[in-house]
Formats: C-alpha cells, sequence, structure tokens
C-alpha cells in the first residue's frame, strides 16, 4: 500500500454505533411455566372431583361440601382428649380420607366446646375445694386468728364447701363483735399489722410498732392538731392506716420516714440507726409540731429563791416552768422528772436539781446475768466526783470532792428504759450481750424521792425494742408487744408477725434494747 492509499483509509469515518450481540438463551427449564402448568392441572383435577362428588351428592339427594386443603398447610391436632385416636388424627388426613360435611364440622365442634367448658369447669370446682380444705386446716392448727377471704363461688362449688364457708364467716363475724363490744374506749382490736422495711427501716419499724400499742394513744391522736405537712401529722396517718388494715395486712411508712429525713438529714438516707436515738428524735418533733406553748417567754425567777425552796416546792415549780413553754399531748404522756444531789463532802453542802426526762438510759452491771431493778439500782447510786470531775461548791466557791445520785420524783405516764447496751464514745464498740431479766410488773418505789403515797408506783410492760447484732451500725431491730384485748405478746419483724411467749421474752434477753412500761 503507497502512501496514498494509507492516507484515504485513515482519514475514513469510523462507524460508532454499537454493535448488536445475539447471545442464544442458556437451557434452563422455566419456572414460571412448570408453576402454570401445575396449577392447570391441579384446577383441572379439582374441577373434576368437584363434578364428580356434585353429581354423586345430587343423586344422594343431599348438599354436601368437600374441602381439599393444600398439602403444604401445617399439621394441627385437636388435643382436647388427650390419648384419643380420633382427636389424635390430623386434619388433613381426616379431610383426604373422606368428604367432610357441615354437620360433622358443627358436631366436631360442640364436641370440642363442650370438653374444654366441663374440663375448666372440673378444674375450678378441684381448685376452690382444695383451698376451702386447706383454709379449714389453717384455721384449726393456726395460733393467730386469721380473716377469711370472700370468695366469689359460683355453681360448681360442692354445697358442703359453700356450707362450712359460710359458718366460719358466721363465727369470725361473731368473735369480732364481741371483741369490740368487750374491748374498752382507747384500746384496738387489730393490732397484728406488719410494716414494710424500706431499706434499713428496722430501727423505725420497731419504734411503731411499741408506739402503736401504746395504751390510749389513739385517744391522744384524735386531739392532735397540726398543720401539714408536719411529722405529727405524718404519724397520725400512719397511725390510723394502722389501725384501719385488716389483720395480718402490711403497711408503708414512706411519707412517715420522708417527712422525718426532710427535719433530720440523719434519717434522710438507708443507714442503720439507732432505734433509741430515733425515739427521742422522733418524740422531739412530735412535740415541736404539737406544742401548745411554743415561743412562750418565762418569767424571771431570782436562783437564790429557788435554791432557798424546799425540794417538793422546787419540783413542783421547775416542773410548771417547764410545762409554761412545753405543753402537748406528747409531753403529757412521755414526761418524768430526775431530782439530782450533789453532796460537798468537806462542808455537806446539798445542792438538788430537777430535770424533765423522756427517758431513762440504764447501765448494766458488769455480771453474766443480771434483773431490770439491778440495772435501776446502778443509775440511783452515788457516785463520787473527784480529780477533773470536781463540781465547785456554791458554800466552798471553790471545787471540792462530792458525790452525786439520781432519785425520780414525778413519775410518766409511759415508761421508756433504755438499756446502754452501746458505748457513746465510739459507734462501732462491742456491745453489751449480758442477759437481763425484766418482770412485767414493775415497781419502782424504791427508785422514787418525794412521793406522796397517793400514786402508784406499779409499772406494766407492753413493748420491747430488740436489737440483733454486735455493733450500733449494723444487725436487726425488732419489736414484741403485748397485744390490748387478747393479752397475748407478739414478735413484729417488720412484715412479719407471730405470736410468742412472755416467759421467752423476758428471761435473760441478750437483744432486748428499749423498755416500754404503762403506768397501772
Amino acid at each position: 500500500m503507497g502512501w496514498l492509499e494509507w492516507l484515504c483509509v485513515s482519514r475514513r469515518p469510523k462507524d460508532r454505533s454499537p454493535r448488536s450481540v445475539s447471545i442464544p438463551p442458556p437451557n434452563f427449564p422455566s419456572v414460571i411455566d412448570e408453576e402454570q402448568r401445575e396449577k392447570s392441572t391441579h384446577h383441572d383435577n379439582t374441577q373434576n372431583h368437584r363434578n364428580e362428588k356434585k353429581s354423586s351428592h345430587q343423586q344422594n339427594g343431599r348438599n354436601q361440601i368437600t374441602m381439599d386443603p393444600p398439602k403444604s398447610r401445617n399439621k394441627s391436632t385437636f388435643d382436647s382428649k388427650k390419648g384419643d385416636p380420633s382427636y389424635s388424627e390430623t386434619v388433613s388426613d381426616r379431610y383426604a380420607s373422606a368428604p367432610v360435611t357441615t354437620s360433622d364440622i358443627e358436631r366436631e365442634y360442640d364436641e370440642y366446646s363442650t370438653s374444654s367448658y366441663q374440663k375448666s369447669r372440673s378444674n375450678t370446682t378441684r381448685r376452690m375445694n382444695l383451698d376451702a380444705s386447706l383454709g379449714e386446716r389453717v384455721r384449726e392448727t393456726s395460733t393467730v386468728p386469721r380473716k377469711s377471704f370472700s370468695v366469689s363461688t359460683d355453681e360448681t362449688e360442692e354445697p358442703s364447701t359453700r356450707r362450712k364457708r359460710a359458718e366460719s364467716q358466721q363465727s369470725l363475724s361473731r368473735n369480732t363483735s364481741n371483741a369490740s363490744r368487750e374491748a374498752p374506749r382507747g384500746i384496738r382490736t387489730n393490732c397484728l399489722v406488719g410494716l414494710r422495711n424500706l431499706g434499713n427501716t428496722c430501727y423505725l419499724n420497731s419504734i411503731l410498732q411499741c408506739l402503736h400499742k401504746t395504751p390510749n394513744i389513739h385517744d391522744v391522736l384524735s386531739s392532735v392538731r397540726s398543720p401539714e405537712p408536719s411529722v405529727a401529722a405524718e404519724f397520725v396517718q400512719t397511725m390510723e392506716q394502722m389501725q384501719q388494715a385488716a389483720e395480718l395486712a402490711v403497711i408503708s411508712p414512706t411519707s412517715l420516714k420522708r417527712e422525718i429525713g426532710r427535719r433530720n438529714r440523719r434519717f434522710a438516707s438507708s443507714q442503720q440507726q439507732d432505734s433509741q436515738e430515733f425515739l427521742r428524735v422522733l418524740l422531739d418533733m412530735l412535740h415541736e409540731d404539737c406544742n401548745r406553748n411554743k415561743g412562750k417567754r418565762l418569767s424571771p425567777i431570782d436562783e437564790k429563791i429557788l435554791d432557798e425552796m424546799e425540794d417538793r416546792k422546787k419540783s413542783r415549780t421547775c416542773f410548771d416552768r417547764y410545762r409554761e413553754q412545753n405543753d402537748s399531748p406528747f409531753s403529757a404522756m412521755f414526761c418524768g422528772q430526775l431530782k439530782s444531789s450533789v453532796v460537798c463532802e468537806k462542808c455537806r453542802f446539798v445542792s438538788t436539781c430537777f430535770d424533765v426526762f423522756w427517758d431513762l438510759s440504764l447501765p448494766i452491771p458488769a455480771r453474766r446475768h443480771v434483773t431490770l431493778e439491778e440495772c435501776l439500782g446502778l443509775f440511783t447510786q452515788e457516785e463520787v466526783l473527784d480529780g477533773s470531775e470536781k463540781v465547785r461548791c456554791a458554800k466552798c466557791k471553790k471545787p471540792q470532792r462530792c458525790t452525786k445520785a439520781f432519785k425520780i420524783c414525778r413519775l410518766p405516764n409511759i415508761l421508756v428504759l433504755h438499756l446502754k447496751r452501746f458505748s457513746a464514745h465510739h459507734s462501732y464498740s462491742d456491745k453489751v450481750q449480758t442477759p437481763i431479766t425484766f418482770p412485767k410488773t414493775l415497781d419502782l418505789s424504791n427508785f422514787v424521792a418525794l412521793t406522796d403515797g397517793s400514786s402508784s408506783c406499779y409499772y406494766e410492760c407492753f413493748g420491747v425494742s430488740n436489737h440483733i447484732g454486735s455493733t450500733v451500725s449494723s444487725g436487726h431491730y425488732t419489736a414484741h408487744c403485748l397485744h390490748p384485748t387478747q393479752k397475748r405478746w407478739y414478735l413484729y419483724d417488720d412484715s412479719r408477725v407471730r405470736e410468742e411467749d412472755w416467759r421467752s421474752i423476758c428471761q435473760s434477753n441478750q437483744e432486748a434494747f428499749v423498755l416500754f412500761y404503762v403506768r397501772v
């Protein structure tokens, strides 16, 4: 090729149209065709089958419906009667074996519904009879009286069961009405109520149970007038809930704990606290909310004139001055008066002082077994004040060696005795595990001064706050309380309540922490 031919060929316009390539289709079977073919074949077979059945049905003189479910349908069984071969057969097999009429389907559905209904009724009857027998067994063997549950009965219940339930309800209502008529005013017939633990609040539950069992406490609470929100209002509401709750019910003192924690941040947390300290804080808050003479100023008095008074007159004057600023239903119940006498060993000058107390903290003698009277004797025993504890004598005008002694000069209506099982210097100190025996009836005549003989010195125990553990910051608190109408002792362990014997409570008790006595 010459250069001229090459130039003509190179300048020829190129064909830029896309080339069409014919690719033969793969030799795959057509799925769509197969499906259509199967559908048409199935439709023809079904139509022929229906025509044959229809002609046969018309010959027999009745209309029938044939059902041919798809083969891909899952198998299902009628399990209303287990072990019956007719119900273990699959639906597809039953329908494929023979034509099913409308009356057959309705008859099978009626049989299935009737069997299920009878089975449920029999189960209900068996369950109710079992509940009734268990309830009768519990009422016969339990030492704590229980209220019968109101169960709605139907026609399936046995007549004997209904008769027994009616008799038990009548006897229970008769006993409750008799207890209500026999109970004097201010005494509750329902005291078997538990308190829910809100997180280390067993100390609160223990004290609330003892206060709830205090005689005439609800007569006092009926006269409480305090603005809301306040600790007194929440306390009254909690006591009313415990009073109105059903027997063996459980109450949550959430609002009361929240209000106490708002006033004192120490009790706002979920940490374990001392039940005796909580009692003092609670009584102070209740007294402050209900104090009728709050903020009242006292008239001035000369101390020399007060010192020259005799003990009886001085005691009455000091207590009256205290009542001028502190007058509430709770101070009238729990307040007493102590007489403190300090004698100078050099000039024998006696200095007396009268103080109001809400509870008494009793030391525990260092012995293996002690009694409550021995703890009171150690509390009122003379103590020598020497060295750094010397007291300045008003007559000698300088510190002198002295002796100090306590006596009770005014007895409260409710006496609270705190057993000093923990040291006040160390919060994690070891607990004094000395067993203490305390009487049901306590005589304080040997520990009282300035008595006129007209007032009683006898007290009866109605509540005990127990501490189980080795340190004050750990352990668990429970309460033993006397039922006001049954005159039986019960253990209140948060939400659990059970009866216990008095001898197991008062004899050599290593867990008794706070004792509650009422004046008789």
